[in-house]
């Protein structure tokens, strides 16, 4: 049997492999370029929405101090903004949300040291996302208009024949409108317009029959309903006779709220309080008792007792801590009282009660005495030593004035 052994050709591909091998070449070329840009696509797609988070962060930040500049410039237009510092004006706050966001600034405010009515307002906004905080810086300098205010320039201004004690300490100039018999210890110059004898040298000239100096009206009548930037506001009435503790008045008063400031409000911004309680045909009067801590203005078309251990008066700025047109008492034995202002008084200083022991007065604001001053027995000490905020009072007449709280002007903001 023949086998027959079959033909094989070899038949040629003609290059197809190779042809081949090109195109996968090729291709893992496009899959690599494809691939390279789009990781470049995605990073630059990422880096766009980042800077666009950043952007709006910034944007956010931005607004966020700004609303510190305006927050801080509302409070300086008010004449008595809360949490004032010690210079009367609002010196900023930290940490201050917006819109019940994280977001927050810190703003603080700085008086010019060369110009009372210009201010600095530095305000950081911080917009917090993702765990990170940025923020931006606005400063702002605005001015505000001035208040009519009237400077009183005594420590002590007298009206009438006064003897002032050896316990009387003043820090200041002493004028009195008569004749003064002084053996008080006075940090400045005496005048009088009377004759003038003294046993305790002042540390700064003493001149007798000098020209009298007038008080400014600075009165009960004129604090009763007062002007301040062309408003009128009105003092809050009191009726009863005795103010003590806020504590003692929470709910029994229908006036007090049981807060030290209880008399402030839109219509009355500066805390002044009438007292109107006449026991039958006497004389007005109010009696301030023991661990009395008042803050505002007490004014009284009459008498004023200091009934107590402690007492302590401490006015808003620009006003008194106590007008009267009577006398002011004193009716306690050794007591320490406090009046953080001007005290005017139409009358004079007395005790209430005989043989009172020593008690103390200072008095951190200017006095006026009317009545002068009669006090030969040592039962009781003042010293003087108004503070440089408390030399000046605002111009509630609207006519004394030479002209802090008004309208607020932005000089630059960068």
């Amino acid at each position: 049997m023949n086998r027959r052994t079959p033909n094989v050709t070899a038949v040629s591909d003609g290059g197809c492999g190779r042809r081949r091998g090109n195109v996968l070449v090729v291709v893992l070329g496009l899959v690599a370029a494809v691939s390279v840009l789009g990781i470049a696509y995605i990073e630059d797609n990422g880096l766009s929405v980042q800077g666009a988070f950043n952007l709006s962060s910034m944007s956010r930040a931005r607004y966020v101090a700004e609303s510190g500049v305006e927050e801080a410039t509302y409070w300086l237009s008010q004449t008595s903004p809360p949490h004032a510092n010690a210079q009367g004006y609002w010196p900023g706050a930290t940490g201050r949300h917006v819109d019940s966001t994280d977001d927050y600034y810190d703003v603080t405010v700085v008086r010019d040291s060369s110009n009372r009515n210009r201010y600095t307002i530095t305000s950081i906004g911080y917009a917090t996302s993702r765990g990170a905080a940025l923020s931006h810086k606005t400063v702002a300098v605005v001015t505000v208009s001035p208040l009519l205010t009237v400077t009183l320039p005594y420590a002590l201004h007298l009206d009438a024949f006064s003897w002032l004690a050896h316990d009387f300490r003043i820090t200041g100039d002493v004028h009195c409108n008569n004749t003064v018999y002084s053996d008080a210890i006075i940090n400045g110059n005496l005048t009088a317009s009377g004759w003038m004898v003294y046993w305790t040298k002042p540390t700064g000239s003493a001149q007798a029959l000098q020209p009298t100096s007038q008080f400014p009206p600075l009165n009960v009548s004129a604090y009763t309903s007062y002007l301040l930037e062309g408003t009128t506001y009105t003092a809050a009435t009191y009726t009863s006779e005795t103010i003590g503790t806020p504590s003692n008045f929470a709910g029994t008063d229908p006036n007090h709220s049981g807060s030290s400031q209880w008399n402030v409000s839109a219509t009355n911004p500066g805390g002044v309080l009438k007292c109107t309680y006449r026991p039958g045909y006497g004389t007005r009067r109010v009696v301030l008792s023991n661990g009395c801590d008042f803050t505002g203005t007490i004014i009284c078309d009459g008498d004023v007792y200091l009934n107590g251990k402690t007492i302590t008066v401490t006015p808003l700025p620009g006003f008194p801590a106590i007008v009267c047109t009577g006398n002011l008492y004193v009716s306690d034995n050794n007591a320490d009282i406090t009046l953080n202002g001007a005290v005017i008084v139409g009358g004079t200083l007395a005790a209430s009660v005989s043989n009172i022991k020593k008690s103390w007065i200072a008095a951190n604001g200017p006095v006026h005495f009317g009545g002068g001053l009669s006090l030969f027995a040592d039962w009781t000490g003042m010293t003087i030593n108004p503070s440089a905020d408390r030399k000046w009072l605002y111009d509630v007449t609207g006519t004394l004035g030479t002209g802090s709280g008004g309208p607020v002007t932005v000089q630059s903001w960068q």
